[in-house]
């Protein structure tokens, strides 16, 4: 008797699992549109895990971002960009408990759970992004400064989280500030309002198209700075230089020139253009 009580036992942890499993996998699909109402688990409102947080609208999406951190806003901006590759993103994406909880009591309990020290109970764990590929499935990103990293507390929360996604085949990965290409954020953080919906246009269509076919023609040779080639153009088209030089950003916001986002984006600046 004693034998099939504890054959009995055993299956109730892997039952418990597939249960919770199977949650993860609806959780996953659900609201997976961009353009679907998402409330990520933490929000800007809580505290900052390095006193810094805000709300962010993203282009990829049509609502504002919470970020608990500015590592964490600057992660999102390399994805947020990847249109070709992602077509949306889930901040503060939580796990259902029942899932790490059953994957905790699969290992015999230790280490213990992740523990909610102000709620005295087991803590709700959450992966910072969840992206959804373009090609089908999903990534999950962690951020973590590389000092954090030497805590065997931390690692072991990102091997739980990393197991907890491996469940539904989803591929987790840990980034640090070395993942983070300064010069690329700058450069995001400067342009990235003018591919947002609710951005004006610098000057009407027509003119766009028309700057551009002079635009391009004098930075092509990577030497001449943005506003240089605007004061030129100006001329021609009888458009303030500094409007022109906002075109120039807006066409590579929106993708119609694709530029080396190493180097400096600005007015006192040339591109180097790569399409």
């Amino acid at each position: 008797m004693k034998t099939l009580n504890a054959a009995a036992a055993s299956e109730e942890p892997e039952a418990d699992l597939a249960l919770h499993v199977e949650t993860l996998r609806t959780k996953l699909a659900e609201n997976d549109d961009p353009h679907h109402p998402y409330t990520p688990y933490l929000r800007a409102v809580h505290s900052g895990s390095r006193g810094y947080a805000q709300r962010v609208p993203g282009s990829l999406t049509n609502r504002l971002h919470d970020f608990l951190s500015r590592h964490e806003f600057h992660v999102f901006l390399l994805f947020d960009w990847k249109r070709s590759e992602y077509r949306n993103i889930r901040e503060q994406f939580s796990v259902p408990l029942g899932l790490t909880k059953a994957l905790v009591r699969r290992k015999g309990g230790k280490p213990r759970h992740p523990w909610n020290r102000f709620e005295k109970k087991d803590a709700v764990m959450t992966v910072d992004f969840l992206l959804s590929k373009i090609s089908g499935g999903w990534a999950a990103v962690d951020f973590k400064e590389k000092n954090d990293l030497r805590s065997k507390r931390t690692k072991y929360k990102l091997d739980l989280m990393a197991e907890a996604l491996a469940q539904v085949d989803v591929t987790h990965v840990v980034m640090t500030e070395d993942d983070i290409p300064r010069q690329v954020i700058r450069n995001y953080r400067f342009i990235r309002i003018l591919s947002l919906p609710f951005d004006p246009l610098p000057i009407e269509m027509g003119g766009i198209e028309r700057a551009e076919k002079i635009l391009r023609p004098l930075l092509v040779n990577g030497r001449t700075p943005i506003f240089d080639a605007a004061l030129t153009a100006s001329i021609d088209l009888g458009i303030e230089a500094s409007r022109l030089a906002r075109a120039c950003y807006w066409l590579i916001a929106n993708r119609r020139w694709v530029v080396d986002f190493n180097y400096p984006i600005g007015p006192d600046y040339p591109l180097l253009f790569k399409n």
